[in-house]
């Protein structure tokens, strides 16, 4: 019996080490998905945002108009795409 020992003690150090691994990798594998879900999260916040931005001034310029070199901006005042968390500011 004393010769079937170290074969079982490798076989016990040999499962630790594998199960080590497999966590090692799944935790790595994890982290990657984190990483590239993370991005995407970001990436669509951005465009988003972006899409707002451009249908919110692509509606307010029709509102605004020019007479006789005077910009009125009477027409923002009650357009609903000046209301909402973002400011709006005309520029002459």
């Amino acid at each position: 019996m004393t010769a079937g020992r170290p074969a079982v003690v490798r076989l016990r150090r040999l499962r630790w080490a594998l199960t080590g691994l497999f966590a090692l990798t799944t935790a790595l594998c994890l982290a990657a998905l984190a990483a590239v879900a993370a991005e995407i999260d970001a990436r669509s916040r951005s465009d988003a945002l972006d899409s707002d931005l451009d249908r919110r001034a692509t509606g307010l310029a029709r509102a605004v108009y020019y007479d006789q070199g005077v910009v009125h901006l009477g027409p923002l005042r009650e357009d609903d795409l000046t209301q909402g968390p973002a400011a709006v500011t005309v520029v002459e």
